[in-house]
């Protein structure tokens, strides 16, 4: 067991993971202000949807952490939920108001940033260094 561990931390991570890991960081924080903004200047602001936004964000930040750290699962949760925030996001977009079509300039910002390091944690180089973790 001791040198299967001491296997997996001899491989160097790869660039892409590396950029995949800030990517989602900065995804995360844009993501929460974006979303407390918009509650906020659409009159939707709550110490619910605050302290749903703090869980969120707490959640996230322990995803990033153990995907870094090799985990798999949190890999997969996280494309997961990404999948579904976007379809949450492309089910309300008809609904929003005229003034604020912004919105969807801003969601394709948001999830674009989300992509990417969705797609570069499951590249090949990523999958290969995930796989040393098993």
């Amino acid at each position: 067991m001791t040198s299967e561990n001491s296997t997996a931390e001899s491989v160097q991570k790869p660039t892409q993971v590396k950029i995949a890991i800030l990517i989602l960081y900065v995804y995360t924080v844009f993501s929460i202000l974006f979303d407390l903004a918009l509650n906020i200047f659409n009159g939707r602001f709550s110490i619910s949807s605050f302290m749903f936004q703090a869980i969120f964000f707490l959640v996230s930040i322990f995803f990033i952490f153990k995907i870094s750290k090799g985990k798999t699962w949190p890999r997969n949760l996280f494309l997961i939920f990404f999948i579904l925030a976007a379809c949450q996001s492309y089910y309300f977009l008809p609904n929003i108001k005229a003034e604020l079509k912004y919105v969807f300039v801003i969601s394709g910002i948001q999830y674009s940033l989300g992509l990417i390091p969705v797609v570069l944690l499951y590249l090949k180089p990523a999958k290969q260094w995930f796989e040393t973790f098993k």
